[in-house]
């Protein structure tokens, strides 16, 4: 009788670890080799991005869209690009989590776009770009991306920054509509506007350039630099500090 327990126990322990096996899958590591090759991939037209996780995005506007992926030889196969729904997804694939994968080497996504309405970080990517018209664009930090525009054209802006990031524009816009919740920063000092409407959540950090009206509201100790002379109008509740930096 007692044999016949031991090997019932040790039947219901193989069979539960079986189970716990089948559940959580080994996780594999896949390190980087350090040695970077670069490839060409096919993408179909878009007019939004979303960045997930970190990587190196270059964009510039162009006739077609086009996109090479620069990473090392043994991540790249993990990588999407990916269309849905008119938004390009770059990333990680989706079931990477199986997977630990560790790169040594910068990401560095070349992208061509023949318009851009949207941009979504989700993570701790980095974003340049140079000369950019568009009617409209909206960029949206989920972290600690940092993005940086040079000449920018366009009538509308929207900026939200959930978390630490970084966002630095110049050129000129109609209209911008700016949002930090949490410690982020918008340097938007050399990009003229006639309305900015500011909303900050914590202890955001943004510089601006006005000329006709500046509405501010400020829930936090956040700081406001501004050029111009725009009409104010403040709502703050907080220690949040304002300064005129004059005009331009």
């Amino acid at each position: 009788m007692k044999t016949k327990k031991i090997f019932l126990i040790s039947a219901l322990l193989l069979l539960s670890a079986t189970l716990m096996a089948c559940s959580f899958p080994i996780i594999r590591v896949v390190k980087g080799s350090g040695t970077l090759t670069t490839e060409t991939r096919s993408i179909n037209n878009f007019n939004a991005i979303q960045l997930d996780g970190a990587g190196q995005l270059v964009i510039t506007q162009g006739d077609t869209v086009a996109l090479q992926i620069e990473a090392e030889d043994n991540i790249l196969p993990y990588l999407k690009s990916t269309v849905e729904g008119g938004t390009l997804v770059l990333g990680f694939q989706d079931h990477f989590w199986q997977k630990s994968l560790l790169p040594t080497e910068t990401i560095t996504y070349s992208l061509v776009v023949t318009d851009l309405n949207a941009i979504t970080f989700n993570g701790a990517g980095d974003m340049d770009m140079n000369l950019l018209d568009t009617d409209t664009l909206s960029i949206t930090v989920n972290g600690a991306a940092q993005a940086h525009i040079t000449d920018l054209t366009a009538d509308s802006l929207i900026i939200q920054i959930n978390g630490t990031g970084n966002v630095n524009i110049s050129g000129e816009v109609n209209s911008q509509i700016l949002g930090i919740d949490g410690a982020g920063t918008i340097q938007n000092g050399d990009l003229k506007t006639s309305q900015t409407v500011l909303t900050s959540n914590g202890l955001g950090i943004a510089t601006v350039w006005v000329t006709d009206s500046l509405e501010v509201t400020f829930n936090g100790g956040g700081t406001l630099n501004y050029f111009g002379e725009p009409a104010i109008i403040q709502n703050i509740n907080g220690a949040a500090n304002i300064t005129h930096l004059g005009s331009k």
